[in-house]
């Protein structure tokens, strides 16, 4: 569903009073896109209390039932103050300006930007010559993902500022993928991977390349309850091939190979068999465990062949597995020092 932007909050005043749980506010939700707000009052804003004090008349039958028995999540209760939120995770946030001599907040006002989703919480901006803080006022702006943050298109991820360990989601790489990709931040480069782990059938697992930009060696489980069958595939991708090749192969750890070292796999690696007869062994889609794959640390591999109709021959890949498990943080620690990943 497409969503429809909604114009920006734009007040020019002499000055400007938020109480008694008064607000000014601008919301995303999945079917709208709310603007900024910016408020340009020449002598002074005050935000103060809330709406607790407001007397309210008795109130009726029907009143009494819906908040007795139905128990609402919504109240008319109200905190004075200038909100900006997102609840979803398309948009990068919503910002608040505000310029005057005078800022003042007090018995509990706030000025706040929020992300419930994915995204990042919008900016405050305060151009004020003096600024009083009293009585639990605060100003604020969180999210509820941290180092989370997401873009529609990758120009938007190229256009902002990620740092190491950001998570950022964009919903069009572009190559016919609609979904969103996750990538992950690293040091020096971005590293991707798939959200998804399990899957009901082997027609979502298919799917899955459709929607993703899968990196090889990934690791998804089907858990197809018609058929009482819970098995791992890997996915196995190379684009250096003509058009590309790819597909999903059962990943069968229970009858892994065993390797000393890397030297037999590598001269096999991207080898072109006219004959799958001709192929050793290991290269019939093997899960392997090489002793020594680099460094002295152990390292597992699937060693793969895949029918290409561009060159009409079979074609070996090895594929460093990209998935691992590990039964706590402290080994999560350790997995780099103990394996070659």
């Amino acid at each position: 569903m497409e969503q429809k932007e909604i114009g920006t909050i734009s007040l020019n005043t002499g000055s400007l009073i938020l109480e008694s749980g008064a607000t000014i506010e601008t919301s995303t939700n999945s079917k709208t896109i709310g603007g900024d707000i910016k408020i340009d009052a020449r002598d002074y804003v005050r935000i103060s209390g809330d709406s607790s004090g407001i007397e309210l008349f008795e109130p009726g039958f029907v009143q009494d039932f819906y908040t007795s028995q139905l128990h609402p999540s919504v109240s008319n209760y109200k905190i004075s103050g200038i909100y900006a939120s997102s609840k979803t995770g398309v948009n990068t946030g919503l910002n608040i300006h505000i310029s005057s001599i005078n800022l003042t907040l007090s018995n509990k006002g706030k000025i706040s930007t929020s992300s419930a989703g994915s995204g990042k919480a919008g900016n405050i901006t305060l151009n004020v010559d003096h600024l009083n803080l009293e009585t639990e006022a605060s100003i604020s702006s969180n999210s509820s993902y941290v180092n989370t943050y997401s873009f529609r298109h990758l120009s938007e991820l190229q256009s902002n500022i990620v740092i190491s360990g950001d998570v950022v989601q964009v919903l069009d790489i572009g190559g016919g993928k609609s979904s969103c990709q996750i990538y992950i931040t690293g040091s020096s480069t971005t590293y991707k991977f798939l959200p998804i782990k399990v899957v009901k059938n082997m027609e979502a697992l298919y799917k899955l390349s459709e929607q993703y930009d899968i990196p090889a060696g990934t690791i998804v489980k089907v858990s197809d309850a018609d058929h009482a069958q819970n098995i791992s595939y890997i996915y196995i991708k190379d684009l250096n091939f003509g058009p590309g090749i790819e597909n999903w192969f059962e990943y069968d750890q229970m009858n892994a190979l065993s390797h000393d070292d890397m030297t037999h796999l590598n001269q096999i690696s991207g080898v072109m068999f006219d004959d799958i007869e001709n192929l050793p062994a290991y290269a019939l889609n093997k899960v392997i465990r090489v002793s020594d794959g680099g460094n002295g640390k152990p390292l597992t591999v699937f060693c793969s062949n895949i029918f290409s109709s561009y060159y009409e021959k079979n074609i070996v890949l090895v594929t460093k597995l990209k998935s691992y498990n590990v039964s706590d943080i402290t080994n999560l620690y350790k997995l780099s020092n103990d394996y070659e990943i």
